[in-house]
């Protein structure tokens, strides 16, 4: 179920996994039970997060406030394994990485999982990748961090390569194959979207023109959002593409009251300004309004009604 807004039509809403492990104490059951939940009370879309491992060192450097990785510790799922289990129980509701650190993996296995992932859950999964800040997960991973987004950049192609034909073949300077079957195809019609996570720089503005089907911003501030996703329209209409082909998901900021307790009502009441920013999904973590596990589908279900 959509929000309605001041700019784009419709919003819809997507809920993510923050706080849901401690609640659950690492029990994946009891998070499928959350997600079924909420799908019934008309969430539009849950979205996985990703990191294979945390530095103590660097989880500090998190470029965006709001303490989510306070705890190197917490349990943090492997978004692409914890998708597919929400798959099966779901029936309507959209799946999605935001953002899955995709240089971290080979572009074969990707292309392998995130077609599988999208026949398993019937055409319903949208792709969102990034790079990510902490070069320890990189060099822990054999990833190259110096030619991160490089890889990006080519990972995308090769994989719409792979979804597309078979034999596929692609030449990059840091993939390359040659008459590879790799199916199954994904089941969208044209492939998965693919939705960028990336700075609202002029060169990422030009990587969501010439790539994407999405852009992924964590702008807390939605009069700079505005500014930020009439700067990217630009740059997708001087690619020759339709601006508005191109959507936009962001994340309102969690407002606290004066004792630290997160208000949901104040965090809603921003919704139509993000709406008018361009937004055509916005994202919450429902589980910092609740006071305890009994309270998410009440939150869920003012999500969904929120106006």
């Amino acid at each position: 179920m959509a929000i309605s807004g001041l700019g784009e039509a419709l919003v819809d809403v997507s809920i993510g996994l923050w706080g849901t492990p401690q609640w659950s104490n690492g029990d994946i059951p009891a998070v499928l039970e959350s997600v079924k939940i909420a799908e019934a009370a008309g969430i539009d879309c849950f979205d996985a997060g990703d990191h294979l491992a945390f530095s103590a060192d660097e989880i500090v450097n998190y470029p965006f406030s709001g303490g989510r990785f306070s705890d190197p510790d917490e349990p943090f799922f492997e978004p692409m394994i914890m998708l597919s289990g929400i798959a099966t129980v779901t029936q309507r509701m959209r799946l999605a990485t935001t953002l899955l650190l995709s240089p971290l993996r080979s572009a074969l296995l990707l292309a392998k999982q995130a077609a599988t992932l999208d026949v398993l859950c019937n055409g319903r999964f949208d792709l969102g990748v990034g790079v990510g800040w902490q070069k320890a997960e990189y060099d822990a991973g054999g990833a190259a961090w110096d030619s991160r987004f490089a890889y990006l950049d080519e990972q995308i192609e090769a994989c719409r390569a792979l979804w597309s034909n078979a034999p596929a073949s692609y030449h990059g300077k840091l993939i390359a194959f040659s008459d590879l079957h790799a199916k199954p195809f994904p089941r969208q019609t044209g492939g998965i979207p693919i939705w960028l996570g990336v700075k609202p720089t002029p060169r990422s503005f030009r990587r969501i023109a010439e790539l994407g089907d999405g852009w992924l911003s964590m702008e807390p501030d939605p009069e700079l959002l505005a500014q930020q996703v009439a700067t990217l329209r630009a740059a997708i209409a001087a690619q020759g593409r339709d601006p508005l082909s191109v959507k936009i998901r962001a994340r309102p900021p969690i407002i606290r009251d004066a004792g630290g307790k997160a208000d949901l009502d104040a965090t809603l009441a921003l919704v139509p300004r993000f709406a008018a920013a361009g937004a055509c999904t916005l994202q919450f973590s429902p589980f910092a309004y609740c006071a305890s596990p009994d309270d998410f589908e009440r939150i869920v279900k003012k999500i969904v009604a929120a106006k």
